[in-house]
């Protein structure tokens, strides 16, 4: 469904008839085969990335690989189906469906957004800090263990800011 790239003839003529077939009627069945296919590939993508041995053991990578996924795919949602919001929704479904498969992804984006704040927004502006924390946000919406999360960032935020490790106390309120 989604082709890396949106720039492409075929890709363009599907949005097109995406958006013709919105016109009319048989858009709903439509939309749900389309929905049929796209949601296996999200899981069984999705399942790839956080049951990675190699990636278990670097969570930093984990998140990247994580969050690039989750941009593709949003990106293909709103070139090709407006933002259409039966497609958020199995979207939003299948991102949660894998990245509670494994139980330290609360943890791992906690120390993602650690290690952003102690290093990695030096050479970022407030935008692209600004950017990085709404990715961040998208993937803990996906998460079941929010609390895991919250609990695991504290700790995280309280050592940062007892021995003044934060890049920025901008970046800390954002």
């Amino acid at each position: 469904i989604c082709s890396k790239s949106t720039n492409s003839k075929s890709f363009k003529i599907f949005t097109i008839f995406f958006n013709q077939a919105d016109k009319t009627c048989g858009l709903k069945r439509f939309k749900q085969r389309i929905i049929k296919q796209m949601t296996p590939y999200i899981e069984q993508s999705g399942v790839k990335i956080v049951c990675d041995e190699n990636l278990k053991t670097k969570p930093l990578e984990m998140v990247k690989a994580l969050m690039d996924f989750k941009t593709a795919i949003d990106t293909c949602i709103r070139v090709s189906f407006n933002d259409d919001m039966d497609f958020q929704k199995a979207r939003d479904e299948s991102f949660r469906v894998f990245m509670n498969k494994f139980k330290q992804t609360p943890q791992f984006i906690a120390l993602h957004l650690d290690n952003a704040q102690k290093d990695t927004f030096k050479q970022q502006s407030m935008e692209m800090i600004k950017a990085e924390i709404d990715q961040v946000i998208k993937l803990f919406c996906c998460l079941n263990g929010r609390d895991e999360f919250i609990e695991a960032y504290q700790i995280l935020l309280a050592d940062r800011l007892l021995n003044k490790l934060s890049v920025s106390d901008e970046a800390e309120e954002e």
